[in-house]
């Protein structure tokens, strides 16, 4: 089943979907609609085949461990923001779109299968990313490494940065 934002607010509250249906990620597609901004406390996980979609003018604050398994889907047309101390795993596709971003406060892992940034990708101050176990992401829009965030790519990753696209490193680059 695919579940809709009703209107901005926690994941969690039956009130942020239509229909009043909290969203299962080990079963239900997810979309947050354009307009609507929904924040989590509280993990979860994307079984295989399951997908997220943030609309454009849509954000995600996570403030917890979230993690899409291989095989899932993350789809970012607006935003989706990782707070300090908090943790976004990806072992599934990963696609920000034109106009998307991807921000990167506290730790996000880049594993697995495809990752493409069209849009943005922001690692923060203070921030980790860690591209790694022979991950690919292409790099169409920016990637932008603010000072003192850090970028770990490690175990034979591959890295590119296509034309048109960008990389500005103010930060910590291990290669």
């Amino acid at each position: 089943m695919t579940i809709y934002s009703a209107q901005s607010g926690d994941w969690f509250d039956s009130y942020t979907w239509d229909g009043g249906n909290v969203p299962d990620p080990q079963y239900d597609d997810v979309v947050i609609v354009s307009g609507h901004s929904v924040y989590t406390n509280g993990g979860f996980t994307f079984a295989s085949g399951r997908y997220l979609t943030i609309e454009s003018g849509a954000s995600l604050s996570i403030s917890a461990s979230v993690q899409f398994d291989g095989g899932s889907t993350l789809d970012i047309s607006g935003s989706l923001d990782i707070q300090g101390g908090y943790y976004l795993y990806l072992y599934g596709y990963l696609n920000v779109q034109g106009g998307g971003s991807l921000n990167v406060y506290g730790n996000c892992y880049f594993e697995g299968d495809g990752k493409s940034i069209y849009g943005s990708l922001y690692v923060g101050s203070s921030a980790y990313a860690y591209l790694q176990y022979s991950c690919t992401m292409y790099v169409y829009g920016s990637l932008y490494l603010d000072w003192s965030g850090n970028l770990y790519l490690y175990s034979y990753p591959n890295l590119y940065v296509e034309s048109g696209g960008s990389m500005t490193v103010q930060g910590y680059l291990s290669l």
